[in-house]
């Protein structure tokens, strides 16, 4: 008898072996991930012209990472109890923050007029509360982001409550789950109503898919229609950045006003170009956009309402690889911690894909998340992720089922943990790549110049930072006219020395370089307005005014050139400028 048993003791941990190789298999890829989008962001923090936030906000990553490691160090001890109980927790900050959110927000600010209901809802709050309601309060977008996230892993927590029979817990965390809902709802943010709705329906079907029984037909069909929905919104997205109609459309559904998304997003391409490899840097968007986009002195907008391209922004094409990357896998992983944990660890799953689909769906529209202080938040579904993928070894938490081919899983596993790298190897290897980079390094050189020093209103324009040589933009320029003699139309170069030989006075020079970068890129907003600038001052009225018409110049653009071509006593100039604009708002009407 004692052989036998032995036989079986020996098989059962072989199985359980296999399981914890298979299982790490599945964790590689996400951890690399995590790894190199955190090397990315430290390339954002040597970008970055303030050096003091750019750390601040790569100390908030890495307070994003920890969360990772706490929820995985708990969930070896008792994944069950572990991430019931953070529920439950991720339960109370989400409350929080929606207590938070209704008891400060202003209720009589225009842009929630569009929901009267709500509107009388929360005005009815703020006459209880005028002394809170004058504190400085999350923006709805960011409420309503947080609240996608949190909302899973809060009906995790309840549902785990019941389980265990603790019956007033569940109950309790139950009135908070509708706390929870009203926040959303009251937050009045679509993108956040769209990443819950897709999140609730990605996350039904994850649990319904991975599901005991045998494969179906029907699962196949789901799959096909799942994956079909997500091209469609990669789709959708370019659409809407390339055909104006596509435009109108999203505007509608968003209620944008005051500005467009979808103008805002085809905006930040050029910008995402000029800083290619590197990204701006970390906390930078906000006048980076100013300075280089809408060509502004003063802060306009402080990311691009949109994750992935708000990442492009700061960390680089690199740093978008790398988090794509790590998306994919880690709900290959999930899928497969689906298949072989027991009901509770597939249900977790569910909902952590549910999460991570909010996380995306709202990522699509908004990027506010990423730029506030609560980013740490935005890695608790990879915490999540990994901890219910590094326990299917165990046997208590463990189904029957397992890998039917350990070996392709491996291959895959390490594909995908080594593909965002050789992808960025191949950006520095890729035909023209060599003044790419020479632009993006004159870009940062420029940026950390200019931005590291320039302080409204103690310097009343950025021109007059550049006229007045307080910095040194000559190795800006000496890698500009090197990426120029490697590839005459680069982008970059080309319109960042007309803005810096605009400033000097150099308006021949200028000239000669925005025109050629108008021939390259005829739509990019920058180049459209400087030239516009050099044909008014030049007399050519009606070319300025061709230029100028698609733009939107309502943030006072054409007053702060006015006003700096009197500053350095070019009064004809500023004269030219204002009569040009007279006829354009002529024209407009």
């Amino acid at each position: 008898m004692t052989p036998v048993v032995h036989s079986d003791i020996l098989s059962r941990n072989i199985n359980v072996e296999s399981r914890v190789n298979v299982s790490n298999s599945f964790l590689t890829p996400i951890v690399m991930g995590i790894l190199i989008f955190l090397i990315t962001a430290l390339v954002g923090v040597w970008a970055a012209p303030d050096r003091s936030a750019a750390l601040n906000r790569f100390a908030l990553f890495i307070v994003g990472v920890a969360l990772i490691g706490g929820i995985t160090w708990g969930a070896k001890r008792n994944v069950e109890t572990t991430l019931g109980v953070l529920g439950l927790v991720c339960s109370f900050l989400a409350v929080g923050l929606t207590v938070h959110y209704l008891l400060t927000v202003n209720w009589a600010e225009n842009e929630i007029t569009r929901f009267p209901f709500l509107q009388q809802i929360g005005l009815w709050l703020n006459s209880y509360n005028q002394e809170l309601s004058e504190l400085q309060n999350l923006h709805k977008n960011i409420t309503g982001g947080l609240l996608v996230i949190l909302f899973p892993f809060s009906l995790g927590g309840t549902i785990w409550a019941w389980s265990r029979n603790y019956k007033f817990v569940a109950i309790f965390s139950l009135g908070m789950l509708l706390v929870i809902l009203l926040g959303l709802i009251m937050s009045i943010s679509r993108g956040a109503w769209l990443g819950f709705g897709f999140g609730t329906i990605y996350g039904a079907y994850f649990y319904w898919r991975f599901g005991k029984g045998s494969r179906s037909r029907l699962k196949w069909v789901g799959d096909f229609i799942i994956l079909t929905s997500i091209l469609l919104l990669c789709y959708g997205f370019l659409l809407i950045v390339t055909e104006p109609q596509y435009k109108e459309y999203l505007n509608r559904i968003m209620g944008d006003s005051v500005f467009s998304r979808a103008d805002l997003w085809l905006d930040s391409l050029p910008l995402i170009q000029d800083y290619w490899y590197s990204g701006s840097g970390l906390g930078s968007t906000t006048m980076v956009y100013s300075s280089y986009v809408f060509l502004l002195h003063v802060p306009y907008l402080a990311h691009a309402h949109n994750l992935f391209l708000q990442i492009a922004l700061e960390q680089g094409i690199p740093g978008l690889i790398t988090f794509v990357f790590l998306i994919i896998f880690t709900i290959w992983g999930l899928s497969y911690a689906a298949r072989n944990g027991n009901s509770l660890i597939r249900l977790f799953c569910a909902l952590t894909t549910a999460s991570i689909a909010g996380l995306v769906i709202h990522g699509m529209v908004e990027a506010g998340i990423y730029a506030h202080q609560l980013v740490p938040v935005m890695f608790l579904p990879f915490g999540f992720a990994i901890a219910l993928i590094s326990i299917i070894g165990d046997t208590h938490v463990s189904a029957t089922s397992s890998v039917s081919n350990p070996s392709l899983v491996h291959r895959i596993a390490i594909i995908g943990g080594l593909a965002p790298s050789l992808i960025i190897v191949l950006l520095f290897l890729w035909p023209g790549s060599s003044a790419t980079l020479q632009a993006n390094l004159g870009a940062v050189a420029q940026t950390r110049a200019e931005l590291a020093i320039y302080h409204w209103p103690e310097w009343p324009i950025q021109d007059e930072l550049r006229r007045n040589q307080a910095i040194d933009l000559t190795p800006a320029i000496n890698h500009y006219k090197t990426a120029l003699s490697i590839n005459p139309d680069n982008l970059t170069a080309l319109r960042r020395l007309g803005q810096i030989e605009i400033s000097l006075g150099n308006y021949d020079a200028a000239q000669h370089y925005l025109e050629a970068a108008y021939r390259v890129a005829p739509d990019q907003r920058a180049t459209r307005q400087m030239l516009g600038e050099i044909y008014a001052i030049n007399g050519n009225v009606p070319e300025a005014i061709d230029l100028w018409q698609p733009l939107d110049l309502r943030q006072g653009q054409l007053d702060a050139r006015q006003w700096w071509y009197y500053h350095i006593g070019s009064d004809d100039m500023a004269d030219l400028i204002k009569q040009t604009e007279t006829q354009l708002t002529q024209t407009n009407q």
